[in-house]
């Protein structure tokens, strides 16, 4: 579980994970064998649904960006970049909200 705490209402945030592996990085077929974002369901193998939980206060017409990544990347030789896979959650939220939501997930290789 992750909690952010902020003395003045929220404005936007952004989390970003990045997996730095010492091992080859199973690129191809990441659930299961990498760190991904959990829970999952409804998962299609590219898109899934999540939940996460806010509670804060704010006024009716602020907007909260919410959107959490997770990656993990293999490199090859001098050329940089060769495989890598992202698992990102991301909504938008108005006003204030003390509850659980349903969130889109995508996982991109």
């Amino acid at each position: 579980m992750l909690k952010i705490s902020h003395s003045t209402p929220p404005r936007g945030v952004s989390i970003t994970i990045d997996e730095e592996a010492k091992h080859v990085v199973n690129t191809k077929k990441p659930v299961g064998n990498e760190p991904v974002l959990y829970p999952r369901f409804n998962d299609t193998g590219t898109e899934y649904k999540s939940y996460i939980y806010t509670d804060y206060n704010t006024s009716l017409d602020n907007k909260l960006n919410v959107n959490i990544r997770m990656s993990g990347v293999n490199y090859r030789g001098e050329f940089g970049v060769s495989e890598y896979y992202k698992d990102q959650v991301r909504c938008t939220l108005d006003g204030e909200i003390h509850t659980w939501h349903i969130v889109n997930g995508t996982l991109g290789t």
